[in-house]
């Protein structure tokens, strides 16, 4: 266990992991949040999907028991499914490919650290895939978020959290939108239709709004690192 006194980011504990790996010598890293609950076959199954497809980054399948769902169809031809970017929990990372194109961004601190790791990834010819077969059972985010048709739930955030996710896809839209331009054209539309739904139907829809509209002011400004906002 590697133990922080101080909560430098999301980015910065995975590089620490990711620095670990690579000075005992390991091949894949796997990557997992604290409230992810992991089926026995997980790592056989991730390591089966990368015996056959040699990617960079396998994301686990897996079950949102909140709507019974799976992150992608069960049924299907192959043991994996080509993604553009995949979650942090239940990623196995290959750690020589990782370390070569710099590790995670940690002046995103936290949230959207994943997809811009996964498009710089693939950027740099690195396949991403996820595995078919279910090997966990996450949710994103909070129960209560809005639904938008075609484009599926927003997660239910904070909204210290709704700024990072405005700043830090702003960000990524601006660095990918030539390589990957579909993966950035929808997040843009998610990102920003649903704004007027989540000022009026979330819980603290005021302050989550004040917190967009600061992460699209330090998006643009390219104030990164820790958030210095208050949204009380």
């Amino acid at each position: 266990m590697i133990e922080n006194a101080d909560n430098a980011g999301l980015g910065s504990a995975l590089n620490q992991a990711l620095d670990f790996a690579q000075g005992e010598g390991f091949d894949w890293l796997l990557t997992l949040d604290q409230d992810t609950r992991c089926y026995g076959d997980q790592v056989i199954t991730l390591l089966e999907a990368v015996a056959q497809a040699r990617p960079a980054v396998v994301g686990s399948n897996y079950l949102d028991t909140r709507n019974g769902l799976t992150k992608v169809p069960v049924s299907g031809a192959g043991a994996f499914v080509c993604q553009k970017t995949v979650i942090t929990s239940g990623s196995l990372i290959d750690v020589r490919f990782a370390a070569a194109i710099g590790g995670f961004r940690a002046d995103y601190f936290i949230d959207q650290i994943d997809h811009e790791f996964c498009l710089r990834a693939r950027a740099k010819g690195g396949g991403v895939v996820i595995c078919r077969k279910p090997v966990m059972e996450h949710s994103v985010g909070e129960e209560g978020g809005v639904r938008l048709p075609l484009l599926g739930r927003l997660p239910n955030s904070s909204p210290l959290r709704k700024y990072y996710v405005a700043r830090n896809s702003l960000v990524t839209i601006a660095n990918y939108w030539r390589s990957d331009s579909d993966w950035c054209l929808r997040r843009a539309v998610r990102l920003f239709l649903g704004v007027p739904l989540m000022a009026l139907c979330e819980r603290q829809g005021w302050p989550k709004f004040r917190a967009f509209l600061a992460g699209v002011a330090d998006a643009t400004r390219g104030r990164m690192g820790p958030c210095r906002h208050s949204f009380k």
